[in-house]
């Protein structure tokens, strides 16, 4: 599960318009200048993260942070952030680099279609066939033996683990202990993500 797309445009909104030194309510002006019939609620949900976005209301909110802040505002600016998975929709996940990439013009890349409630089944059963040909190459050992010690095959265990975090067991591990991470610490991230995978 990636963070909404709405967050992240929300986020950097916020960030560009305290910068400037600008209000809620000079960016409720502006906004409606270019069509958006916000109050400073709406902006402030909008900042939020609970305004589903779409491409008018993107352009719209770039013109009107241009507006307040005084310099011009890329949709690049909207979408800025470290690279992590995107919720575009309820089954769609990219990268953010990849959205990133694609409002610059390159080929629209990447995106995993996450699995519906109805594709869940007990611990993937039903879910092999949304198994990546890169993901086996990415299953480690570690991530085999615990695909055993679950009673469940390495198709089944994979498809749980791409549903739950879009990566293998051993890498969603080495990502949430992070790179100076101690055996100790290792060891707590694998049991929160074995009762992660027995959940499902």
């Amino acid at each position: 599960m990636g963070t909404p797309l709405a967050q992240i445009l929300g986020q950097n909104a916020r960030a560009l318009r305290i910068e400037a030194g600008a209000t809620l309510e000079q960016f409720a002006r502006a906004a409606k200048t270019f069509g958006l019939p916000w109050s400073t609620g709406r902006v402030g949900d909008f900042e939020a993260g609970r305004v589903a976005p779409s491409f008018p209301t993107m352009y719209a909110v770039a013109l009107a942070l241009g507006t307040v802040t005084g310099q011009p505002v890329a949709l690049a600016d909207l979408l800025a952030g470290d690279d992590g998975p995107v919720d575009l929709t309820d089954e769609l996940t990219i990268d953010l680099s990849d959205l990133q990439g694609a409002l610059q013009g390159k080929p629209v890349a990447g995106g995993e279609r996450k699995p519906t409630a109805r594709d869940k089944g007990n611990l993937g059963r039903g879910l092999a066939s949304l198994v990546p040909d890169w993901f086996h190459l990415e299953m480690r050992e570690a991530d085999i033996r615990l695909c055993k010690q679950l009673g469940v095959t390495a198709e089944q265990g994979g498809a749980a683990m791409i549903a739950l975090w879009r990566r293998s067991f051993t890498a969603e591990r080495d990502r949430r202990a992070g790179p100076d991470a101690n055996a100790q610490r290792k060891g707590q991230i694998s049991r929160q993500l074995k009762t992660e995978l027995k959940l499902q």
